[in-house]
């Protein structure tokens, strides 16, 4: 058995064989804007992020650098993304960082989101 398995990926058939990996920030993070009952909200979502050496308990959204809500870690059984949805109140352009946090208090942030101004 052990001569089969070694040729399956060249022989690393065990979960610690694999190197470490630190926490990643949200996967695919995405943000689209709407116009519901005259007001302007925004959606972000992505895609669960990997855990390092502890596991992870929340997102952070951020707008324009200031937090605006997070979102309780939950593993991911599905591609339906997390979502967070953001009323925004004046029609300026805004931009949004998502923030993975983990119990150690370690954070990685995904790219950032701008949203235009509406007209």
């Amino acid at each position: 058995i052990e001569q089969k398995t070694a040729r399956v990926k060249h022989g690393r058939t065990n979960w610690f064989q694999a190197p470490a990996q630190p926490l990643t920030p949200p996967r695919e993070p995405a943000v689209a804007q709407e116009v519901r009952d005259r007001q302007r909200v925004a959606r972000i979502t992505w895609h669960t992020a990997y855990a390092g050496d502890e596991p992870i308990c929340r997102y952070e959204i951020r707008r324009d650098g200031r937090q605006v809500g997070q979102v309780e870690h939950r593993p991911q059984t599905s591609k339906i993304p997390f979502t967070f949805k953001d009323t925004v109140a004046d029609r300026a352009a805004h931009t949004y960082s998502l923030h993975t946090v983990d119990v150690a208090g370690r954070t990685a942030a995904a790219k950032e989101l701008t949203v235009p101004a509406t007209g």
